[in-house]
């Protein structure tokens, strides 16, 4: 999340933003309409909550509300009003440029006529007023938004178009370190230093300033408004890149006791909590115009407009939680999220290839097979507990620690693939449904992570994967305030045991290099890799060296070592004994052999 000084910096932006969204939905719709509705416009870019919509839409006076459903306060003027100033507040309230037919529309509810009667009308005042200009793709501005170039001096430009000078100065700052070949991309830097949305008639000054001949403030605004910055409506710009920085703002709001002045719903007896057939089909049309998933939250929000912060919010998730499992068309993917059914990834539904161990067969000059896999009787010491660690049997470990974050730690199977195991007591996540859709929060975007409790996997984690060593990755997942979100935390340093630095990696991989490798058992390179290891290695180093060259089960790595003489246990580690290697097989283990 952001921190706090860039949160209250973006904020005014953060509810400016969408109070825009949403009056382009009501310009679009023509009609009023339900928060519900608003949120589920804006939401198809921007994931934010019908609770802070709803806050937006309060504290702007462009916006009125009769019987639940929001509406322009420019429609809800007096007849008599002058045709200009009419005009002129329609312009004002969108904030931006605007289709002669949109103010047609829009003067066409105050007046009675229809709109195609007064576009032509509107065309001719918007060109021939001083209060107003006309873009090249018509549509009409207010001249109050452009740099006032009346006089020329800069001491007089910025007179004229800061109300306070000391903002000119402190861009001029900025803009002086700038190269202004590219003016537009050179705004885009002073608004990313800035750190706030900066106001086109700045930027204009600024662009005037490093290049004042021919400058036109009416061609400048309109490249303006044409290129891939964010204008809002108070005629100030944001990058794209400070838009998706506003969700971080949301989330604190969303988080915040409802504005004053916000109509709360009429209370609700907990009788009268029920789904209709009609409620369903706005939610399942909700789910289908989003590509993931939909959390009972936003349904609430967007069809019952019942926010969190009702009395009775609790008695409603459960009912709508109930109805949408009895409906059937939208599946439970964990915690309050749903999402169609036929939009689940099928390639979650089956463990990756990289986790099918090989099996191998090596003779001795008698002609006996010289690899033997053992029952968990048959193992020495603990390696019968070990072998059923997540860690043995899929490569990885995912460990719930006692601030309730999760310690993952991976290796090359699961490297490959992309993989988590999550198997473990406790569980790191919720154990039903079957297939859970949880996110984690990086500062680069949501990472989509799809958990399997059949197969105790979670899947997805490829890029993740690409900034850990091959073995011996350690990364923590830490549960926020959002259920089914985790923020992710890198480790720099390799685990202890199932780390494999870059040094061991390169003669690991000359190991795998040697022509005649196909022809090692299994056996002899458990000997090699130990002899390597004087004082000793653990089971699973040698299990996390050993998936670097041959992808052998870990019961057979276990049965290897129980069941040669030459294989030693002490104190948690094994060693290898060249002494004893002629001395085979124990024959005291061959009544555990898996035939």
């Amino acid at each position: 999340m952001a921190e706090a000084t860039t949160i209250e910096a973006l904020r005014p932006a953060a509810l400016r933003y969408l109070a825009d969204q949403a009056l382009q939905y009501l310009l679009q719709v023509g009609e009023p309409s339900k928060t519900g509705q608003i949120t589920g416009f804006i939401g198809e870019e921007n994931p934010v909550s019908g609770k802070v919509v709803r806050d937006a839409l309060t504290l702007d006076d462009r916006f009125i509300q009769h019987d639940r459903r929001w509406d322009l306060a420019s429609r809800d003027v007096p007849v008599d009003r002058p045709f200009q100033r009419l005009i002129q507040e329609i312009v004002s309230s969108v904030g931006r440029p605007v289709s002669v037919d949109t103010v047609g529309v829009e003067v066409s509810k105050a007046t009675g006529i229809s709109p195609e009667a007064q576009a032509a009308t509107i065309r001719r005042l918007v060109k021939g007023r001083p209060h107003f200009c006309l873009t090249e793709d018509d549509r009409a501005a207010l001249s109050e938004w452009l740099l006032d170039l009346s006089k020329t001096d800069e001491a007089d430009v910025v007179f004229r178009n800061f109300d306070h000078p000391e903002d000119a100065e402190t861009l001029i700052a900025v803009a002086d370190s700038l190269k202004w070949s590219d003016p537009i991309d050179a705004c885009a830097k002073v608004i990313e230093k800035a750190g706030c949305a900066v106001s086109g008639k700045a930027l204009a000054f600024l662009a005037w300033r490093a290049k004042p001949e021919g400058f036109d403030p009416v061609r400048f605004y309109e490249q303006l408004v044409s290129s891939d910055l964010v204008l809002l409506s108070d005629q100030t710009f944001l990058t794209k890149k400070m838009v998706k920085a506003l969700e971080s703002v949301w989330d604190v709001i969303a988080d915040e006791p409802p504005v004053e002045g916000v109509v709360e719903e009429a209370t609700r007896a907990v009788g009268d909590i029920s789904v209709r057939p009609v409620d369903m089909e706005e939610v399942i049309a909700i789910s289908n115009r989003t590509e993931g998933f939909v959390t009972v939250r936003q349904m609430l929000e967007q069809v019952f407009e019942v926010s969190q912060a009702d009395r009775d919010y609790t008695e409603w998730e459960s009912t709508l939680s109930e109805a949408l499992q009895n409906h059937g068309e939208l599946l439970s993917v964990g915690w309050d999220r749903w999402r169609r059914v036929e939009t689940i990834p099928t390639d979650i539904l089956d463990a990756p290839a990289s986790l099918n161990f090989q099996t191998f067969s090596f003779l001795t000059m008698e002609g006996e097979e010289l690899e033997l896999e053992l029952t968990e009787d048959g193992l020495d010491g603990d390696l019968k507990n070990l072998v059923r660690r997540p860690m043995a049997a899929k490569g990885g470990e995912c460990i719930t620690q006692t601030d309730g974050s999760l310690r993952c730690t991976t290796t090359v199977l699961n490297h490959e693939s992309g993989v988590l195991p999550i198997g473990g007591d406790p569980p790191p996540f919720p154990t039903q449904p079957p297939l859970l859709e949880g996110t984690i929060v990086t500062p680069e975007g949501r990472i989509p992570m799809w958990i399997n409790n059949n197969l105790e996997l979670a899947f997805g984690l490829e890029s993740i994967y690409a900034r850990l060593p091959e073995s011996g990755g350690v990364f923590f997942l830490r549960p926020t305030n959002r259920p089914g979100d985790y923020t992710l935390e890198l480790s720099n340093d390799l685990d202890s045991v199932v780390g494999i630095n870059d040094a061991r990696l390169k003669e690991l991989r000359a190991i795998a290099e040697r022509p005649n490798f196909n022809d090692i058992s299994s056996l002899d390179l458990l000997a090699e890799l130990l002899e390597t290891h004087r004082k000793g290695a653990s089971f699973f180093t040698l299990l996390s060296e050993m998936w670097m060259i041959r992808r052998i089960s870990a019961r057979m790595v276990a049965s290897l070592l129980s069941g040669y003489y030459c294989f030693k246990h002490k104190s948690g580690l094994w060693t290898f004994d060249a002494r004893e290697l002629d001395k085979g097989f124990k024959k005291a283990k061959r009544k555990y052999v898996i035939e």
